[in-house]
């Protein structure tokens, strides 16, 4: 059809149809057998798409720019959202276990042995403690131990994420009765992680909310230099 139209189009000429064949073809609509004039084109359009303007019936050609639809078409030029890590979940999500053989490695971090002999570590979820080489973080470490002085706890594995992106189990941990997580926060030796909001038990969090506000206003620990540099940030820094 666009060829027949454009081999008529010459000279400033006026091309007469029936508006029944030009709607149907061109722009796909119903319409009445009335008769409708084209206006004057160049022949040099490459692509073309008729328009109607609906009071004086008139159909007019004009030239389309395809460059757009071109480029939109390229998929190679169209940028997508990178995808979000899967949950690391593993079979242990959810459950409780005894461990011994406890070794502190730092504020939030220790290895230790399941019953069944398996080593792994431990990073406690819903706290973030300094880094080895940054201000209090041995007495940090220190204060774990005191609360894992009994040489075994109780392990809560987080239901969601309960693997950290270095292969750590993130759990609650309880000794002797105390909530290890919660105390680390509470003394101002760990300040409560953000990132594990989501993955926290209800109740956990409301427990480090409240023991984070508790050791900010009494100014413990860490909390007595509030620029003191965050252990998420001192990672960041040195790129670990």
């Amino acid at each position: 059809m666009k060829s027949n139209i454009k081999s008529n189009f010459s000279n400033g000429r006026k091309l007469t149809l029936l508006a029944s064949v030009m709607c149907i073809s061109l722009i796909g609509i119903a319409c009445t057998d009335k008769e409708v004039v084209a206006s004057d084109v160049d022949e040099s359009t490459v692509d073309t798409v008729l328009v109607v303007d609906e009071a004086p019936e008139i159909i007019e050609v004009i030239e389309v720019d395809t460059s757009i639809t071109d480029e939109a078409n390229d998929k190679s030029k169209v940028e997508v959202a990178p995808a979000k890590d899967a949950d690391k979940v593993s079979d242990d999500a959810g459950k409780e276990f005894l461990v011994t053989d406890i070794k502190v490695i730092d504020g939030d971090t220790f290895t230790a042995s399941r019953e069944n002999g398996k080593k792994i570590t431990v990073r406690m979820a819903g706290l973030d403690a300094p880094e080895i080489g940054q201000d209090l973080a041995e007495e940090s470490a220190e204060q774990l131990r005191g609360c894992l002085a009994s040489g075994n706890a109780l392990i809560t594995v987080q239901a969601t994420n309960s693997i950290d992106d270095k292969g750590r189990t993130l759990a609650k941990v309880e000794s002797a009765e105390l909530n290890c997580n919660q105390q680390q926060i509470e003394t101002g030796m760990a300040w409560m992680y953000d990132k594990h909001d989501e993955d926290l038990a209800s109740e956990d969090y409301q427990l480090y909310v409240f023991a984070n506000r508790d050791a900010l206003d009494s100014q413990r620990g860490l909390w007595e230099n509030v620029e003191a540099e965050r252990p998420w940030a001192y990672r960041e820094r040195l790129g670990k």
